[in-house]
């Protein structure tokens, strides 16, 4: 997952340009790319190859090339004009940059927030320079970059964690511990993000979730409550019955006859 912070980075700016390609390619796989660079592509098609490795870009799309990459860009002006904005930059101090040496896909900007930030950095830099005004401008779209991404990673691990919260419930055996390993992640900011996300820690939610589907069984079934503590992995019944009746003040069979008779 591609992440940055500008905060406490020092960026100089070396060219911002706005390309029309009048060319089907071009290479940087004889030699390193010499800058970082961030493009945006506003009109047309094209595609990045490197190491076996395709990525399609359409408009909108914000593509990042790193320092020292090698790549070949193809343009498909055959089929319509391809445009987009290119800030060629230098970094000093931590950024994480350099941690990545392949061209990465960072998002596609269909909303259009981003763009107006790129075609200003462009416009300055070609009327002032390398001016403090083009700086603030290019700090400013490098920030909004930041956010964007920030927004995108949080929602792509927002579905990560939906999808462990519901296998926390339909698989009883399954362990924190587990997860952690798969997920290449220390407990404690599994811990973390978890609560972050699902607003609970793993066993709260677990729990929750299980009394939940005991309260809809009690409602609905004549299951008989041991089977239901065994279907639902409470291997221990005297457990099960504390946080029902913590969570709903009954024990269950007194919540099965208040809330359907019947049974």
């Amino acid at each position: 997952m591609f992440e940055f912070k500008i905060g406490n980075t020092d960026l100089i700016l070396n060219k911002a340009i706005l390309q029309i390609w009048q060319i089907e390619k071009y290479s940087y796989k004889s030699s390193a790319r010499p800058d970082y660079g961030f493009l945006y592509l506003s009109k047309g098609v094209m595609t990045y190859s490197f190491d076996d490795q395709l990525i399609k870009l359409t408009a909108g799309d914000i593509i990042y090339l790193p320092k020292g990459s090698n790549y070949e860009a193809d343009f498909d002006i055959k089929t319509s004009i391809v445009e987009n904005v290119l800030i060629n930059f230098d970094v000093v101090g931590a950024a994480g940059f350099s941690e990545i040496n392949k061209p990465v896909l960072i998002f596609n900007d269909k909303s259009k927030n981003l763009s107006q930030f790129f075609y200003d950095i462009v416009n300055t830099y070609n009327e002032n320079g390398k001016s403090f005004l083009t700086y603030t401008l290019m700090y400013k779209c490098f920030y909004e970059i930041q956010k964007a991404l920030q927004s995108q990673n949080e929602n792509k691990e927002q579905t990560i964690f939906n999808q462990i919260a519901s296998l926390f419930v339909e698989k009883p055996e399954l362990s924190v511990e587990e997860v952690c390993t798969d997920l290449h992640m220390s407990r404690s900011m599994f811990q973390q993000k978890f609560k972050l996300f699902m607003g609970s820690s793993p066993v709260e939610y677990r729990t929750k979730k299980r009394i939940e589907k005991a309260k809809l069984l009690l409602e609905t079934t004549d299951i008989p409550i041991k089977e239901i503590v065994e279907m639902l992995g409470f291997y221990d019944a005297a457990y099960f019955y504390k946080v029902f009746e913590k969570s709903t003040s009954l024990t269950p069979k007194q919540y099965r006859d208040k809330s359907n008779p019947l049974f």
